[in-house]
C-alpha cells in the first residue's frame, strides 16, 4: 500500500489557491513535497533510489478507477527528482508514483512507491 498524503486547498483562497504538503515517507529517507496550483501540480522528492539504465520513475493521475499515465522523471545522482502534472486536480484524485522499466506505458506495472490524494 502507497503511503498517502492529504493535499488541502484553503478555501480562503479561491480557486488559483496553492498547496504545498510534504510526501510522507515511503521508505527510508526518501521526502519530499507535491505543490499543487489551479492547472498544475508539482512533486519534488529527495532520497529516491537510483535507477538501472533506462528505467524511470512515472507518475499517474488516478480518478476513481481510472488511472493514466502523467510525466517521467529519473532522481539525479542525490537522489533528487522533479516531475510536472501538466493538469488540474480536482478534489479526489491522485497523484501515485511507481518504479517502471522505461517510459511508454499505459498501466503501473509495479505498486506505487508515494501516493498523494487532492481534497
Amino acid at each position: 500500500r502507497p503511503e498517502q498524503l492529504a493535499v488541502m486547498r484553503d478555501p480562503d483562497e479561491g480557486g488559483g489557491g496553492v498547496s504545498t504538503v510534504p510526501v510522507t515517507q515511503a521508505g527510508a529517507g526518501i521526502g519530499g513535497s507535491l505543490v499543487v496550483a489551479e492547472d498544475t501540480a508539482t512533486l519534488s522528492v529527495h532520497g529516491m533510489p537510483q535507477l538501472p539504465e533506462g528505467a524511470v520513475y512515472q507518475l499517474w493521475v488516478a480518478r476513481g478507477s481510472s488511472v493514466r499515465p502523467s510525466s517521467t522523471f529519473v532522481p539525479d545522482a542525490t537522489g533528487r527528482g522533479t516531475a510536472v502534472v501538466p493538469e488540474s486536480l480536482s478534489a479526489g484524485s491522485q497523484v501515485l508514483v511507481t518504479r517502471e522499466s522505461g517510459p511508454g506505458h499505459q498501466a503501473p506495472t509495479s505498486k506505487p512507491l508515494l501516493g498523494a490524494r487532492v481534497d
